[in-house]
């Protein structure tokens, strides 16, 4: 059963159109700003507080990667909202996800092999990249294609 059902006459309202699209721009505009922000901050210090930058570095991609994974069923729930309409692109979610989880995992498994104790570290940077270039990719495809509304199956997007 559909929330959404596919119907062309219908007038796209706010409350119309899913706005599930919404999470991976937020996540990839906020990563972008966050990491950024913090490597300047890091630069700015000059290094004087290496130790301290560390452990905020850490903390800061395990929480960046573990919101990264919000970005999957937000980005299933777009993709099937797309393919319920009459539009010409058919988002490859599978190939999406698939980018965006085994990065992460084939960067765990080889740096569980040659840096054990950084492992874990480098798995949740790999992961918070891959889900930003996941994010960013999808986003840049469905809105080429697709535009920013897709309800009423019209392409919303200007020519320039």
């Amino acid at each position: 059963m559909s929330i959404h059902p596919p119907t062309t006459d219908r007038v796209s309202t706010p409350a119309s159109t899913p706005k599930h699209w919404y999470t991976p721009l937020g996540y990839a505009v906020g990563t972008t700003v966050t990491l950024t922000a913090f490597a300047y901050v890091v630069a700015l210090t000059g290094g004087e507080t290496a130790a301290a930058a560390r452990e905020t570095g850490q903390l800061l991609f395990a929480v960046v990667s573990l919101v990264g994974l919000a970005v999957y069923p937000a980005l299933f729930k777009d993709a099937l909202h797309l393919s319920e309409r009459p539009t010409e692109w058919r988002p490859a979610w599978k190939a999406h996800m698939s980018f965006g989880l085994l990065i992460p995992l084939a960067v765990f498994v080889v740096a569980s092999v040659q840096f054990p104790a950084r492992a874990g570290e480098l798995a949740f940077l790999s992961h918070a990249a891959a889900a930003t270039v996941v994010s960013y990719t999808y986003l840049y495809r469905r809105h080429r294609t697709v535009g920013l509304r897709s309800s009423t199956g019209r392409m919303a997007h200007s020519n320039s």
